[in-house]
């Protein structure tokens, strides 16, 4: 199934369509689905965001918790950077989604691919995956974004925009998780 721009996500809408919300409303937005993978696809503008992409991998009720191991992800959340490193099958993904679950901190997600090698898709789903929580998190990135067939404003500039543009998520503690990184 292909969601539709009239039920979209805060993250894929333009920021005048979310003056008028209620902060009930747009939490509704963030309901997660439940069941088979999700097969989605949202347009942000011009580039398209794959929602499954954005969004922690649902949890079943039978799994295993693995409390000690989301208490060390807890307190390395205090650190800049925390790696998550054991061979594949291993439960990664899962323990990590436990921990965006049950954090007390945000947790953004992106799950990276190969396409992701590429400056601008990364870029554009790290805006998606700051939208998710702060819906006008990095206006000016995704203009820069959306401009680039006609402005072409080059990684450089993107990029500085971008971490400018950070602070934005200061509001409250904030943990970006990458997962699959050994992808890219």
């Amino acid at each position: 199934s292909v969601d539709m721009p009239e039920d979209g996500s805060l993250s894929f809408r333009r920021p005048q369509e979310l003056v008028s919300r209620s902060g009930a409303e747009r939490r509704a937005g963030f309901q997660r689905r439940e069941g088979a993978a999700v097969t989605a696809l949202r347009r942000m503008d011009q580039q398209p965001v794959s929602r499954p992409k954005i969004t922690p991998v649902p949890l079943r009720e039978s799994t295993l918790r693995r409390d000690r191991l989301v208490e060390r992800l807890r307190e390395g959340s205090a650190r800049r950077l925390t790696l998550v490193v054991a061979e594949a099958g291993f439960g990664k993904t899962t323990l990590l989604a436990d921990f965006s679950k049950r954090a007390l901190v945000r947790c953004l997600w992106y799950k990276l691919d190969s396409s992701d090698r590429d400056w601008v898709s990364f870029l554009t789903y790290l805006v998606a995956a700051g939208r998710e929580v702060e819906p006008k998190f990095a206006a000016r990135t995704h203009q820069l974004l959306t401009d680039l067939t006609t402005s072409n404003p080059g990684r450089d500039a993107a990029l500085d925009t971008f971490v400018s543009e950070l602070p934005e998520l200061a509001s409250e503690r904030t943990v970006l998780i990458l997962d699959d990184f050994n992808v890219v």
